[in-house]
């Protein structure tokens, strides 16, 4: 393992890991130390309330009991009460003589109606009083105890700072390097030199997350989108109609379900994630390739598609001169990049060691994700793309931290650290298993940290998704929201988000469907109606100059935040009126 390239990402990536674990494992230890909290106090405090949380659990079981019981005991006392009026009723207004065996029977009946309204209301009632109060103080203890197990460990959650996972990843590799902000002028910059000045973020998706930085010394930029589709859901309805048929001397009735259905319109929120680099060689090819989840074919499976696609390779190179397939007939197969454009340029960046490092990532399961990335390229940008970078949390998430038992925290920072570590690693991978690409470097500085902090409208959405949507929701809204960010004043870093949701309104249709009777008849199709609402939230974004907000940071400014002030990542976020 080299520290300053990598030559087989799969063969090397458990030396990496484990060096970030040990990395993640000695920071958490030294915040503990810093943090100097009282661990074996913790430790008795933590048993504390998990003895408690199962005493109210249990009372809680026993509740759900005592209720069942209460209600079979009324209903059964009910029942005896209905006999009782009924044939009390019946025989008052009858001149027959009452049997004696009716006097007994409601005599018990009536006896067992009272006794067992008793039972309830001298027996259970009070148990579920008794219970009921068990429980609540129980709760009260609970959360009481909560709290001093919280403010135990409250030094250390408070340890845990913004850009916590980044400064742990580029210890343990060194090759991937954040940068702290994006910024206007680097995003265009990043356009004009890779994309020919297209854009790389589509107006009509939100932003959740966005990091870029240099790997090597390619610049690059990861971005989390959420989009809206408008698609066609089907709803179905159906009727049950009767009608009589004389057959001779009989009167038959006969019957059928109708059935209608109705089309109607449904908003789908959808994600689209992706790593862009900015390389300088091969800046004539443009190629696609999609993932095929080869890693899961068994050998049988992947020597047929072998056979498949070599016959399929020398045809289609028949009809595309300009296409000339590879000696390795089985990289061809697994990467599939047939549509590619200059077949020169990509036998430089795919050589015969790249092709065998790309063959190892696509065919790994027992590592990474094996054959579950997208890559194309446009113009000099290289993108690849993975579902599994979809719901990744790229920025911290300091709310996880929030519990009173250290073993939880320490738990869940090594776990939250290893999956990003994972997920950054596995994301560069196929970027990594190309050779030539460590090679190639930009001439032109790209991203330059210097700059003034116009942050772009990406990151300003990405920084108001780590707040909670209620915040920017209408009140009406049933449905996730889509915020998006709007430019008021970028000097003052003055922004307008509007959100974007529905209230979901049941409504029905009645669709006319002939009938084997004859006749016509409205078949009612209840259906959802997404009505559509809109708010603007104005906002104040100032972005942070340093990455972690220290304890020197926390007294001199944290208690002069407002209550209409938050604290991000990148910012502090302030809701004008």
């Amino acid at each position: 393992m080299a520290d300053n390239i990598i030559f087989n990402p799969v063969k090397e990536y458990q030396n990496y890991k484990d060096k970030h674990l040990q990395i993640v494992n000695d920071y958490f230890e030294e915040l503990t130390k810093k943090s100097q909290i009282d661990l074996n106090q913790n430790k008795q405090q933590v048993a504390k309330i998990n003895q408690t949380n199962n005493r109210v659990i249990t009372h809680k079981k026993s509740l759900r009991k005592f209720k069942i019981l209460a209600k079979i005991t009324l209903i059964i006392a009910f029942l005896f009460l209905v006999v009782v009026i009924y044939f009390t009723v019946k025989f008052s207004s009858s001149a027959q003589t009452i049997a004696t065996w009716t006097i007994i029977f409601l005599t018990i009946s009536a006896i067992l109606f009272a006794g067992l309204l008793l039972v309830y209301l001298l027996e259970i009632r009070p148990k579920i009083k008794q219970v009921q109060t068990i429980i609540l103080n129980d709760q009260i203890k609970y959360d009481q105890q909560v709290e001093i197990g919280v403010n135990q460990v409250k030094d250390l959650i408070d340890l845990i700072g913004y850009g916590t996972k980044e400064k742990l990843f580029s210890q343990s590799f060194s090759l991937i390097k954040f940068n702290r902000f994006l910024g206007v002028k680097n995003l265009n910059r990043f356009q004009e030199t890779y994309l020919d000045s297209q854009q790389i973020y589509n107006d009509d998706f939100s932003c959740l997350n966005i990091k870029s930085g240099l790997v090597y010394h390619t610049p690059f930029l990861i971005n989390r989108s959420i989009y809206e589709q408008i698609e066609s859901k089907t709803y179905t309805g159906t009727l049950t109609i009767s009608w009589e048929e004389q057959d001779g001397d009989q009167t038959i009735t006969m019957t059928e379900i109708l059935t209608a259905s109705v089309v109607k319109p449904l908003p789908v929120n959808y994600y689209q994630s992706s790593l862009a680099l900015g390389i300088e060689i091969a800046p004539n090819l443009e190629f696609s390739r999609s993932s095929s989840n080869f890693h899961n074919l068994s050998e049988k499976e992947k020597t047929k598609k072998y056979q498949k696609t070599e016959k399929q390779l020398y045809k289609y190179a028949e009809r595309n001169l300009d296409f000339s397939p590879l000696a390795n007939t089985k990289f061809e197969t697994a990467f599939a990049a047939f549509n590619r454009k200059n077949d020169k340029e990509f036998r430089l960046m795919f050589t015969p060691l790249a092709q065998n490092n790309l063959m190892q990532l696509i065919e790994d399961n027992t590592y990474g994700f094996g054959d579950n990335f997208i890559m194309f390229k446009i113009s000099k940008a290289l993108f690849i793309s993975s579902s599994n970078l979809d719901h990744f949390e790229i920025n911290d998430n300091l709310l996880k931290y929030y519990t009173y038992d250290y073993n939880e925290i320490k738990n869940t920072f090594i776990k939250d650290n290893a999956n990003y570590f994972d997920q950054i690693y596995w994301l560069f991978a196929p970027f990594f298993a190309i050779p030539t690409l460590s090679n190639s470097s930009s001439e032109t500085i790209i991203f330059n940290n210097n700059q003034t902090f116009d942050l772009t409208v990406s990151e300003v959405e990405s920084q108001v998704w780590s707040l909670s949507k209620t915040l920017f929701d209408h009140e009406l809204v049933k449905t996730d929201s889509l915020l998006k960010a709007v430019v008021v004043d970028q000097k003052n870093h003055l922004y307008e988000i509007h959100s974007k949701g529905y209230d979901i309104v049941k409504r029905t249709d009645f669709i006319p469907v002939l009938g084997d009777d004859g006749w016509w008849h409205d078949v009612p199709v209840i259906w959802d109606d997404y009505v559509e609402y809109q708010k603007i939230t104005k906002i104040k974004l100032t972005p942070f100059k340093e990455f972690v907000i220290d304890d020197q940071w926390k007294q001199k400014f944290g208690s002069k935040l407002t209550d209409k002030q938050y604290i991000t990542d990148l910012a502090i976020i302030e809701f004008l009126d």
